[in-house]
């Protein structure tokens, strides 16, 4: 169903405060890039959120939403002067807050730690987390670290997922199962073929956090690319597959190609190419996506599916 929609994105979070409704910047010196997820989590009625600052600074906030009280949190002081570079947000099976965000088309990958329930309340200094292997760029010949896109999912004895445009400049998995202390060397898991290092595939994510981590993506950047489709696919239990169920394939036998997932849209000169917005789940637990069509570079059409 096609859908008009009018956009307005600040820093600004509507809450309930002593029963009265109050709206509140969390931050007036912050940046996001929309395709590090999730940018903001609630756990146990406390939010945790973080952005990249003017000066480059990683910077993360919690805010109890009961009380109302923030807390702010420096988790790399100038990293990077680059809204790629703001930080994503998981609990681990311990309880503890990750956050995990790169430098825009660096090697390096980084995670802060806070401890919550052994009472803790700051986060550890970064860890730096190199995800690229020898092997695979020997497939992928292309070293490129942008984007992290951490999730837990509690049907796989909480192990840890975290997504990014990484090894050949295309979408990577890697894993952990041991609470995010190490992580396994990064697999690319898309890719068109022949490989082409100048493509880059976009991808949204959205878990449920129990089983399923779903992704919608096209085929590259709308500026480079004279046709962009949107695909969705699906991870649940080692395994990729389409919105009907079909398995694209299992974990083991990655990447697949673009056009192996669901086609949500396919890209022509009359409806233009596409570009995504999001993508969440309904209360069925079925996949919702936004994404935008455009005919010509001043006419941008918003749908969903």
């Amino acid at each position: 169903m096609k859908q008009r929609i009018f956009i307005v994105i600040a820093l600004v979070f509507s809450i309930q405060l002593f029963a009265q409704e109050n709206s509140h910047y969390l931050t007036r010196d912050g940046a996001w890039c929309w395709f590090s997820d999730s940018r903001a989590i609630i756990s146990e009625n406390v939010l945790y959120t973080g952005w990249v600052k003017a000066n480059g600074t990683i910077e993360a906030l919690s805010m109890d939403l009961v009380t109302g009280r923030k807390k702010p949190f420096e988790l790399y002081y100038q990293l990077e002067r680059d809204d790629h570079n703001n930080p994503a947000f998981t609990i681990s099976e311990s309880g503890d807050v990750l956050a995990m965000y790169t430098r825009h088309s660096k090697k390096d990958l980084f995670i802060n730690r806070l401890k919550v329930k052994q009472g803790e309340d700051e986060f550890s200094g970064a860890q730096l987390i190199h995800p690229m292997s020898q092997e695979e760029l020997e497939k992928f010949p292309k070293e490129h670290v942008t984007y992290a896109n951490p999730y837990c999912l509690k049907q796989e004895d909480n192990r840890l997922y975290c997504f990014g445009r990484w090894t050949g400049y295309k979408p990577n998995i890697m894993w952990s199962d041991d609470d995010g202390v190490s992580w396994s060397k990064s697999k690319v898991f898309i890719t068109n073929y022949p490989f082409d290092g100048s493509n880059r595939p976009y991808v949204k994510y959205h878990s449920n956090g129990e089983s399923k981590i779903h992704m919608v993506f096209t085929d590259g950047h709308p500026r480079n690319e004279p046709t962009n489709s949107v695909y969705y696919a699906c991870y649940e239990n080692g395994a990729f597959y389409r919105a009907n169920n079909e398995q694209i394939c299992k974990i083991t036998d990655i990447p697949f190609e673009p056009e192996d997932a669901s086609v949500v849209y396919t890209s022509n000169k009359k409806e233009g190419r596409a570009w995504i917005a999001d993508i969440a789940e309904d209360e069925q637990g079925n996949p919702v996506l936004l994404f935008t069509k455009s005919p010509t570079e001043d006419n941008h059409e918003y749908w969903y599916a």
